[in-house]
C-alpha cells in the first residue's frame, strides 16, 4: 500500500509540472485551434464532358431557380439541362422549331426559363416543362451585338437584356415589349462595349462589362446608382450573380472571382486555379443556391464546381 501511494504522489507531481502554475510546458494533448474555413470552401463537383444525362457538350451558361435547381445552357447540344444542385439529371430539352444557339439563361421565379440566343437574336421563352412559350425578338444591328445577348429577370418578371452599344440595357415585358418604367434611352447611352454578365436583385440591376473591368448598379427605372470596381489592373468581369447580400463577378482569364457587398464595398478575390487548370477562359458562370452555396461553370472541363461561403 505505501508502494502504491509513493507511485501516485510521484504521477501527482509529473503532472503538476505540466499542467499548474509551477510548470511551463503545455500538456502534449492539449487540443489545438481549429482555423476558420476559407470565404470559398470546396464542397464537391459534378458534370462531364459527352452525350449522355448528366453530361455537356459545351455549356456556356448557368442559372439556378429560387429551390436550388441547376440551369445549363449547352451550345454544344443544342440544348438547356435542369439538374439538382447536387447534378442530379431532372430535364433535358432541345428547341422544337430551331436549332438552339444559346448564349445566356435565366429563371424566372414560376419556373419559365429563358434563352438568349445569339443566331436569332432573340430571347426565347420555354415553360417549365421545357415546351416552347413565345419568342421575344430584338433589333440588334450585328453579329458581334447578337453574341454579347446576356440575359435576366426583375422582381417584377420583366426581361432585362444587356447587349453591346448601341443597344445597351433593355428592359420587357413578357410579351416582348418596351417596359413603361424604363428609360431605354438613358440605360442605352451607358455605352456597353463588352456586356458580359447581367443580374436582378432586390429591385436593383447589375450588368458587367468586360472591356472596362467594371459593374454598373442600375435602379428599376434605368437611373445608374453605383459603380463597383475592383482593386489593380481592370480584370476582364464576366458572368455575374447577386444574392446572400453579396455581388460575384466572374474573371475569366484569370480563374478567379471577384466579390462584393451590395452596397458597393470591395470584399475579396478568390482564385480559382486549384481547381481550374489550363489556358482557356474559365469560369463562364456563377450562380448562388441555397445552403449559403456559389456554383461555379468550369466551361473547359463541362462540370459544375461547388463552394459553401463563409464571407
Amino acid at each position: 500500500m505505501r508502494v502504491a501511494r509513493r507511485n501516485f504522489a510521484v504521477v501527482a507531481a509529473g503532472l503538476c509540472g505540466f499542467c499548474c502554475g509551477c510548470g511551463t510546458k503545455p500538456l502534449p494533448f492539449a487540443a489545438a485551434a481549429i482555423p476558420p474555413p476559407p470565404p470559398f470552401e470546396f464542397a464537391g463537383a459534378w458534370g462531364a464532358r459527352g452525350t449522355g444525362p448528366g453530361q455537356f457538350g459545351a455549356p456556356v451558361a448557368l442559372a439556378t431557380d429560387t429551390i436550388g435547381n441547376v440551369y445549363v445552357a449547352d451550345a454544344g447540344s443544342a440544348s438547356v439541362h435542369k439538374f439538382s444542385q447536387l447534378g442530379e439529371p431532372r430535364l433535358s430539352f432541345e428547341d422544337d422549331r430551331a436549332v438552339l444557339h444559346p448564349v445566356s439563361v435565366a429563371v424566372d421565379e414560376g419556373g419559365a426559363i429563358y434563352v438568349a440566343d445569339e443566331r436569332r437574336g432573340s430571347v426565347i421563352i420555354y415553360k417549365p416543362d421545357g415546351s416552347h412559350f413565345r419568342e421575344v425578338r430584338l433589333a440588334l444591328p450585328s453579329a458581334a451585338a447578337r453574341s454579347s445577348l446576356r440575359v435576366a429577370i426583375d422582381v417584377d418578371g420583366n426581361i432585362v437584356v444587356a447587349a453591346r452599344k448601341p443597344f445597351g440595357l433593355r428592359k420587357y415585358t413578357w410579351r416582348g415589349r418596351p417596359a413603361t418604367t424604363w428609360k431605354n434611352a438613358a440605360a442605352g447611352g451607358a455605352g456597353l462595349d463588352e456586356p458580359s454578365g447581367v443580374a436582378a436583385d432586390a429591385g436593383l440591376i447589375y450588368v458587367s462589362d468586360a472591356a472596362n473591368g467594371a459593374i454598373r448598379v442600375y435602379q428599376h427605372d434605368g437611373t445608374l446608382v453605383r459603380t463597383l470596381m475592383a482593386p489593380g489592373e481592370r480584370p476582364a468581369l464576366g458572368a455575374i450573380a447577386v444574392g446572400h447580400q453579396w455581388v460575384v463577378a466572374t474573371d475569366e482569364r484569370a480563374h478567379a472571382l471577384h466579390v462584393w457587398s451590395v452596397d458597393g464595398g470591395y470584399r475579396l478575390r478568390e482564385d480559382l486555379s486549384a481547381w481550374i487548370s489550363g489556358s482557356e477562359p474559365s469560369p463562364l458562370g456563377v450562380a448562388f443556391a441555397p445552403g449559403n452555396e456559389c456554383l461555379v461553370l468550369d466551361a473547359p472541363a463541362a462540370r459544375i464546381l461547388r463552394f459553401r461561403l463563409h464571407l
